[in-house]
């Protein structure tokens, strides 16, 4: 970032004597100052001005491109400088009291400013709304938000051109009419469902390590605790087709009920994992357990296989995937998958709740489908990937003719559908926020710094690693695709690797000589191993193509270890970076996520009982034994592990904590060796001394929001 741009004050008024204040926060125009309860906020001048940019159109979105414009008139800087200024400001600034933040990020749109403002004025005081020269302000602006709708009508008539002319049958258009609201305000809630009758939304919110269970009367829009915090429990959450008692999965994985009215919960079944789906007679509850698809009473009696697979040809998606019932409670829809000539296809199937008839759905090949919700007779609500590297959408499939039309197009992710009685409204979970790069030494937080600036893009977290040389390899969708790049230490000189190499790559590895990068990509279709040169050049397949993930590479840099979750449950193998002929390592366990100490005595794994992968935790295996050592209780946040260049410590992600910790081999308590208090940590790698760390960090919000107008 240029430190002269962010202080040329040349390209904004600076003579206007205004004041604007809102939230706490007053920023004076005239001497570029912005002050926080009276204290003075240290701001470079041109922080400053972006938010006088966009304080002055207060409630409009204002284009990069009018920032830039408004900013840096007659000057070429990098777009960093720009999304720079909003992350501090957004920092600073944070939220409205009702959760809206004071800054919003529109995706390829621009920015909005939220705040309620008062305009001071050679000391007299008027509401900003009123100001006669801020509604001069305002028609200017709407000249302008005027030649961006045509602009932005231009584009929509291209991108419709182009979607009829090479989307491949049976896709149709996207539902044009949708509208979404958000419905929560908080921004860690999952599990959204709306009751039968319509006047409540039932929600699970994360708070630290536990969740509280929480009703919203849609009418009057009062949000209340229904049940307190407990550890990781209210999951799955579903109301009775009668809307009087809420069914939940606890933490125990024990299905129970409560009534809307209150009382206690009351145990219904062991052993049910999330999600699950009750009927609507409200007699029967559908749900995975293992391979196989159960069907059981609301009261806990009656349990029966409704379907069953054997986990390696043929597979139900138990943990992505909520099962749907037909409206006329008759059949079942669930997804899965299968193998077909080597490959691995994606499965929705209909299955007879009577004789246990299964029929095939016909879907576009995505790689991945989860919940199901039933619209009518005739048609499905599905979330779904288009590529491994896409974000999940929701979609729509006519059962009679096998149309699909998409209802979400946007860079969220979203999860869980609930339908309003009336089935024109759906309640769901949008995924928003994104990561960035920071590097530093570790354990001195004074050292970290960010490196990239990418807004609402997951940048770093599908895999991160160190080049001997400080250079970092690292897994961004800037392409549109999950693609793999290399930048200098200090953010600058990045660069594509892979190109036209697949809609996934990552999870990448170093060669201790720096010559070889090993990662996983969907080049071939199923994710399989591969090595190229830190350039992207001299790329080989290793393994398959059959669901290997994860490689970790030995200190001699000859051996590749991976995961294989082609079987019901994932093992550890081996390969020769050269490639050759796998080698198991691991047991009759499921083992996934190696890696390698840097002395080659030990591998670390996640560890799970066969078909119990809610139980992980983390090990140690003695590789030239193959017995498994040392059990900690610690369970790894998103699963990634590395070795201190010790070889004494295995350093991850605490559970429910930004912060990385130290476990050693030992068995002694772990030790923290970062000290990050905002922001979510996704990813991260060591040097191969330990001493410096480059990490994935950013936020992640999950938000239930209202899908209205549904086609």
């Amino acid at each position: 970032m240029s430190i002269e741009s962010q202080f040329n004050i040349n390209s904004v008024n600076t003579s206007s004597d205004k004041v604007y204040e809102f939230s706490g926060f007053r920023v004076d125009c005239s001497h570029l100052m912005l002050y926080r309860g009276g204290v003075d906020v240290d701001l470079a001048p041109k922080v400053v001005e972006t938010l006088i940019a966009l304080v002055k159109r207060s409630g409009e979105i204002v284009s990069k491109k009018e920032l830039f414009e408004t900013l840096w008139k007659d000057s070429f800087v990098d777009e960093s400088n720009l999304t720079q200024n909003i992350y501090l400001l957004r920092k600073i600034l944070g939220d409205r009291a009702d959760g809206m933040p004071l800054i919003e990020t529109f995706r390829r749109r621009g920015y909005r400013f939220n705040g309620d403002l008062v305009v001071t004025h050679d000391g007299a005081s008027s509401s900003a709304l009123t100001n006669e020269s801020l509604r001069h302000d305002a028609r200017r602006g709407k000249f302008a938000v005027i030649s961006l709708l045509f602009i932005a009508a231009a584009g929509a008539l291209i991108t419709w051109l182009v979607f009829f002319r090479s989307a491949p049958r049976p896709e149709t258009a996207t539902a044009g009419n949708i509208s979404l609201t958000r419905l929560t305000r908080q921004s860690n809630v999952y599990f959204p469902t709306l009751s039968p009758n319509g006047r409540l939304l039932a929600f699970s919110v994360i708070e630290g390590d536990g969740n509280s269970l929480w009703l919203k009367d849609m009418t009057t829009g009062e949000a209340r605790i229904f049940l307190p915090k407990v550890v990781k429990g209210y999951r799955g959450i579903q109301f009775a087709p009668d809307s009087q008692d809420l069914y939940f999965v606890s933490s125990e994985n024990v299905l129970e009920r409560i009534g809307i009215a209150g009382g206690d919960p009351r145990e219904i079944l062991q052993h049910v994992p999330d999600p699950f789906a009750i009927s609507p007679d409200g007699a029967q509850i559908v749900f995975m357990r293992g391979t196989d698809l159960i069907l059981v009473g609301t009261d806990g009696t009656n349990e029966r296989v409704l379907a069953a697979r054997n986990g390696e040809s043929r597979w139900f998606s138990a943990s992505t995937s909520a099962p749907g019932w037909s409206p006329d409670g008759s059949t079942v829809v669930v997804s899965g998958g299968y193998v077909e000539l080597g490959k691995k296809h994606t499965d929705l199937v209909r299955i007879d709740v009577g004789t246990g008839a299964e029929q095939r759905i016909s879907t576009p090949d995505w790689p991945q489908i989860g919940d199901t919700a039933w619209v009518n007779a005739d048609s499905l609500l599905v979330t779904a990937r288009e590529n491994a590297g896409a974000p999940s959408q929701i979609w729509q499939i006519s059962l009679s003719d096998g149309a699909v039309r998409r209802i979400t197009n946007d860079l969220h992710s979203y999860e869980r559908l609930s339908l309003s009685a009336d089935r024109r409204s759906l309640a769901t979970t949008q995924h928003v926020g994104g990561s960035n790069i920071w590097m530093g030494v570790i354990g001195d937080r004074s050292d970290l710094r960010q490196i990239t600036f990418n807004e609402a893009e997951i940048v770093g977290r599908a895999g991160l690693a160190f080049l001997p040389d400080g250079r970092v390899v690292y897994a961004s969708p800037s392409s549109g695709n999950m693609d793999l790049w290399i930048m200098d230490p200090g953010g600058t000189g990045q660069r594509q690797l892979t190109s036209n190499f697949g809609d996934w790559n990552g999870r990448q590895a170093v060669t201790p000589d720096g010559k070889s990068v090993v990662f996983v990509s969907t080049k071939t279709g199923g994710r399989a191993i591969w090595r190229m040169s830190p350039d992207g050049s001299d790329p080989i397949q290793l393994t398959r193509g059959k669901g290997e993930d994860h490689p970790a590479v030995s200190s001699d840099g000859k051996t590749v270890y991976y995961d294989d979750s082609e079987n019901s449950v994932s093992a550890v193998w081996k390969i020769p970076v050269g490639g050759g002929v796998p080698e198991q390592v691991s047991g009759d366990y499921d083992a996934s996520n190696p890696a390698v100490s840097p002395d080659g005595k030990y591998l670390a794994f996640i560890y799970a009982e066969k078909l119990q992968k809610g139980k992980a935790t983390l090990c140690v295996m003695d590789l030239q034994s193959r017995d498994i050592t040392k059990h900690f209780d610690a369970s790894p946040f998103r699963q990634v592990l590395r070795w201190t260049a010790d070889s004494r410590s295995i350093v991850y992600i605490a559970d429910s904590s930004p912060n990385l910790f130290a476990q050693p081999i030992d068995g002694s308590a772990p030790s923290q060796l970062t000290f990050f208090d905002l922001e979510e940590t996704w990813n991260f790698a060591l040097s191969r001394d330990s001493k410096d760390l480059v990490v994935a960090r950013g936020n992640s919000a999950a938000e239930a929001v209202l899908i209205s107008n549904l086609p």
